[in-house]
């Protein structure tokens, strides 16, 4: 264990990776050589180490590995020297297997400030809460050279595909929840002001219907809400386990660890799959609701432009025709996904 760390890098190629287990109780079993060559230990040195062995004195304690997940890690090799590694850690029967590579770009930039935060927090005796690294694990693997393998580059393919209309999730998520009290008030608003006119009869029974008819698609629309958030959550999760199953592919010796991340893509895809479904079927559910809407919004035209000094409530009747065209818009691209 080195005693005084130094300014040195150690050289880490960004093609490299390296790999490590531990037993349960997070000791060292075994280290390949691109981990030893990096540490300046042997192997046998290592065994029944834990990472505090290897841990940069600027590395918080509480985050070092072999806890599940992916996680930033600054280690001390022997003589000093230190490098950075993004490792990604994967329970199996008999500990846990970890494989790690160079990380670089805005990520990991913004993962430094906040493991250096997190350390000085965990000087100063505070808790330290564990990061979500999952997204920047998802942008780093992206920018590496993925392994051969069809089905792993089919899956993150068509999950790529996927990013883009889930990357404003939950801006759609608050417009849909939005939309539903906004044409509420547009009706009654036509309402009121039918009330206000000499030939307002026809007027106001479109401006009632629609009042109805908005009213029935409000829990539809909320329950739409919780559907894109549900797959949404899905999405991220399919995408971290295909970009984990892809990095431990790259590696030789992962066996078991591969396994395990393959049973998570297929189980990952397929809860997406069936939240992808769902969200179909409450899309074509909005869909009616917005195809009534559009015809009585197209009727309060009609009649307001047959009767006299109506400007505002066919202004109204519009302002809910434009509503409802834009949500449509928005909720196209979802009812498509599969």
């Amino acid at each position: 264990m080195a005693l005084i760390a130094s300014a040195r890098e150690r050289p880490f190629g960004a093609d490299e990776l390296f790999m490590w287990t531990t037993d349960p109780a997070g000791r060292f079993v075994a280290a390949d050589a691109v981990f030893a060559r990096l540490t300046g230990y042997g192997r046998e040195a290592m065994q029944g180490q834990t990472h505090a062995f290897v841990r940069h004195p600027a590395m918080p304690v509480a985050l070092l590995p072999p806890q599940p997940g992916p996680m930033y890690v600054r280690y001390l090799a022997e003589d000093g020297a230190s490098f950075w590694a993004l490792v990604l850690s994967v329970p199996v029967a008999a500990g846990v297997a970890g494989v790690g590579f160079k990380p670089a770009g805005a990520p990991f930039d913004a993962a430094r400030e906040r493991l250096q935060a997190a350390r000085e927090a965990e000087l100063a005796g505070e808790a330290v809460a564990v990061p979500d690294f999952r997204a920047a694990f998802v942008a780093e693997m992206s920018a590496r050279p993925a392994a051969r393998d069809a089905e792993l580059e089919a899956a993150a393919r068509r999950l790529a595909r996927l990013d883009e209309a889930f990357a404003g999730a939950e801006r759609k998520r608050a417009f849909v929840e939005e939309l539903a009290e906004s044409i509420r008030l547009f009706a009654l608003n036509a309402i009121l002001a039918a009330h206000r006119l000499a030939d307002s009869a026809a007027i106001g029974a479109v401006a009632g219907l629609l009042q109805t008819r908005s009213d029935a698609a409000v829990p539809d629309l909320l329950a739409l809400s919780g559907e894109i958030e549900r797959v949404a959550a899905a999405h991220a999760e399919a995408r971290f386990a295909v970009a984990a199953a892809q990095l431990l592919a790259a590696h030789p010796q992962t066996g078991e660890a591969a396994a395990v991340a393959r049973a998570a893509v297929a189980r990952t895809v397929g809860t997406l799959d069936a939240a992808l479904e769902q969200l179909g079927a409450a899309v074509a559910t909005i869909d009616g609701h917005f195809k009534t809407i559009r015809f009585l919004e197209l009727q309060g035209r009609i009649e307001a432009a047959r009767a006299t000094d109506t400007g505002h409530v066919l202004t109204l009747f519009e302002e809910i025709g434009r509503q409802v065209r834009l949500a449509g818009a928005e909720l196209a691209a979802f009812g498509a996904l599969r």
